[in-house]
């Protein structure tokens, strides 16, 4: 966002004069401070501007308003009287009255007096960058919070979040009360919970741990907590005997003498799938529906499905199975022995599509839908289709069998051949309009409603039309039509043929420009410098058949100076936005 080079007045209306004398005016409270946290009911003063012409200025006292929007007090932006009467100050402070001189100041007190919490003694002190878990409590200037649930329990030890004097504390901590004295002191920790007959296995830093598996440590009975806490069950530093432990596992009860070990996951509840397929192997590619072994003990292992639908079994191929993120494999149940190797792919799955389509080449140029076929013996092939954005640019880049599997899907098997299909699918594409737009070109800069052609082919010649949606169209050539990036900013509108004769803009309006705001149409005037002073918030205006949009505080200040002409020059952005053309 650019600045504008002039300086923003800010005026507030004069307040009604209510006959009193000078003398009869309150006192003013201290000065507003930035970067202050202020409570809420906080009283400041501010000597403001209102009135431009004659440069008079008035001192008003403000008052902080209540939770949690007093975290905004001090913040910039919304200084109080910024910007007149309906400026984003107006949220966060209240206008209290004029003032004069300063507020007779009683000696410093205490802290607000906060009634008193149903505990008994202050919790621990608060400390920065310990990570509290949800309903941990900490004391500070005599006061109690509580860390919230989550996901707001992640702040709780973050700077900027300190209960009762960050900016943001209200986000992370519940204000409970005031305290006194200390908390007697218990053993560490000291749980009133069922006792368990025996002890799971002890925990181990180097061990995999999944959602529901239990451990134990110093006689106590850990459990891993559901996804996405199950995350960090296998991290050191999240091991029971930590003080994060509390955001990975939960303490179900205590445990004396040892149970019988069981294999993790228990085969006995896993159903059997007969036969061991392939045994995982990291780094390779596997996609949808794939099946591998991940071996436990000699000759029994554990069964995982590739995922069946993407995004999720674009996984697969970069985190094994069991990871405790259990994304892109599913557990299928326990094997015991192997089965006899098959070809890969399985023929006897994939469906036949009647027909091999052209053989893959890495010198040809593929889009989204195509599909191709690469042999794995003389007769026999495995048919793959260009996956959908964003995925379709990297089948220019990998192969169909490549291990990444990042831009390629395999979707049946062939036998003989096909005819050839094009690239793209024009019967699929409507015509636009009698001919086709300029050809894409980074450095012009687009608006919205923009038409340009992308080339897809050259023989034979193929033209696709995108339409401009968004920003991204002017972001550069990885968000150009056509591209990765391309749906950020462009919309495939169809292809065309030829060409259309250019036209001026903007186009001459004669009639009366009018729009709809909902209830009723009402007159757009063109822009003008006589009308700048009246511009805010909203205000439409038009440059020929096209309308602008001023633009919300605080841009809509810009929309009052000339070198925001809408439509001229690079700048006129910050200010405006593109309306549409006139109905």
């Amino acid at each position: 966002m650019k600045t504008p080079s002039s300086l923003i007045t800010v005026i507030l209306p004069l307040l009604p004069f209510s006959g009193s004398s000078a003398a009869s005016l309150p006192g003013c409270h201290p000065t507003w401070q930035r970067d202050t946290s202020y409570l809420p009911s906080s009283l400041v003063s501010l000597s403001t501007l209102v009135n431009a012409t004659l440069r008079t200025y008035k001192t008003f006292n403000y008052q902080c308003k209540e939770d949690p929007l007093n975290r905004f007090c001090g913040q910039v932006g919304f200084q109080p009287g910024l910007d007149g009467i309906d400026g984003a100050w107006t949220l966060v402070w209240q206008n209290v009255g004029e003032c004069e001189g300063n507020v007779a100041l009683s000696p410093p007190t205490a802290a607000p007096t906060r009634s008193r919490w149903s505990g008994v003694g202050c919790p621990d002190p608060f400390k920065m960058d310990v990570s509290y878990a949800e309903g941990d409590r900490v004391q500070v200037n005599g006061e109690v919070y509580q860390c919230k649930p989550f996901p707001y329990s992640g702040y709780c030890g973050q700077s900027g979040f300190e209960p009762g004097t960050g900016t943001a504390w209200n986000d992370a901590w519940t204000l409970l009360g005031s305290c006194q004295g200390t908390i007697s002191p218990t053993s560490s920790p000291n749980y009133d919970l069922p006792v368990f007959g025996g002890c799971p296995e002890e925990y181990s830093e180097s061990a995999v741990y999944e959602d529901g598996d239990k451990v134990s440590l110093n006689g106590l009975v850990f459990k891993c907590r559901a996804f996405p806490y199950s995350v960090w069950c296998s991290h050191d530093s999240y091991a029971p005997s930590t003080e994060n432990w509390k955001d990975a596992w939960e303490v179900l009860g205590t445990c004396q003498g040892s149970m019988s070990p069981t294999a993790s996951p228990v085969f006995d509840v896993l159903v059997d799938v007969d036969g061991c397929p392939e045994k995982y192997v990291e780094g390779k590619g596997y996609e949808a529906g794939d099946r591998v072994t991940l071996f436990v003990e000699d000759g029994r292992g554990i069964v995982y499905r590739c995922a069946d639908q993407w995004p999720e079994s674009g996984y697969c191929g970069l985190i094994p199975p069991g990871h405790a993120s259990k994304l892109g494999w599913t557990l299928q149940g326990s094997c015991s022995g192997t089965i006899a190797p098959s070809s890969s792919p399985f023929f006897v799955s994939l469906p036949d599509t009647s027909g091999c389509p052209e053989k893959y080449s890495a010198s040809k140029q593929y889009e989204s839908g195509d599909r191709v076929s690469v042999y794995v013996d003389s007769e026999r092939a495995v048919v793959w289709e260009c996956k959908q954005y964003p995925n379709g640019p990297y089948c220019n880049q990998y192969p169909p069998n490549d291990d990444s599997l990042l831009g390629w899907s395999k979707v049946g098997s062939c036998t003989g051949t096909m005819s050839p299909t094009s690239s793209p699918i024009f019967v699929n594409l409507a015509e636009v309009g009698d001919g086709c737009p300029k050809t894409f070109d980074v450095a012009t800069r687009y608006e919205t409603g923009d038409l340009a052609t992308v080339d897809s082919s050259n023989i034979p010649s193929r033209k696709l039309v995108y339409e401009c949606k968004s920003p991204y169209c002017n972001a550069g050539p990885d968000f150009a039509p056509g591209s990765a990036n391309s749906d950020l900013g462009w919309v495939l509108k169809g292809y065309c043929g030829g060409t259309i004769a250019p036209t001026s803009s903007p186009v001459a309006w004669s009639g009366t420009c009018q729009y709809n705001n909902g209830t009723a149409r009402l007159d757009v005037h063109p822009w003008s410098l006589e009308d700048l002073s009246s511009y805010k918030a909203g205000t439409r205006v038009r440059k020929g058949s096209r309308m602008f949009q001023c633009k919300v505080y605080p841009y809509y200040l810009w929309c009052r100076m000339s070198a925001y002409e809408p439509g001229v020059g690079a700048s006129w952005r910050d200010a405006w936005i593109n309306a549409g053309t006139c109905q």
